[in-house]
């Protein structure tokens, strides 16, 4: 009985297990909502971080690196890493984003120049028929992104006085 508080685990701050469970959360649904709808001629589907076209099974660093810093938190062992584990989400959701945002501006400048061929080819009036049938729109996994970009910066920021 005397060696009881010898293995009780160390106090666990309840407000960044919150944030530590909110962004673990956005960092899940940022991978598994798509981040972007493509429409064309008329047909339309999302693409998430996840799919083969985009990041593939990289986009998964996200998560884990996230889920890693939450179960930190409970592990006695672990209390040491958790400010290397936010730091190192961070970095990766920063990369991600990135990628993410390098990657659309590419693709929108890929269908710029298809819609400008087009223009040459079939005229103007055709053309602006067939561009209007296709877009690019942002979905919930960027907001789901940026959301956890900001939570995890406040996060990294906020930790740096512990």
């Amino acid at each position: 009985m005397a060696n009881l508080q010898g293995n009780c685990l160390p106090s666990v701050g309840k407000g960044g297990v919150i944030l530590a469970t909110g962004l673990a959360v956005l960092s899940v649904a940022s991978v598994a909502l798509p981040v972007i709808n493509i429409k064309v001629m008329g047909f339309g589907g999302g693409l998430a971080l996840a799919s083969p076209h985009f990041l593939g099974g990289v986009a998964y660093l996200l998560p884990l690196a996230f889920l890693a810093g939450l179960v930190a938190r409970f592990a006695p062992q672990a209390q040491t890493y958790v400010r290397v584990l936010e730091i190192a989400g961070l970095v990766i959701a920063v990369g991600i984003a990135l990628y993410a945002t390098m990657t659309l501006l590419n693709g929108m400048n890929e269908m710029s120049n298809a819609d400008r061929q087009m223009a040459q080819m079939l005229g103007s009036a055709n053309a602006r028929q067939l561009s209007s049938m296709r877009g690019l729109s942002l979905a919930g996994g960027t907001l789901a992104l940026v959301l956890l970009l900001l939570g995890s910066a406040w996060q990294v920021w906020s930790g740096r006085r512990r």
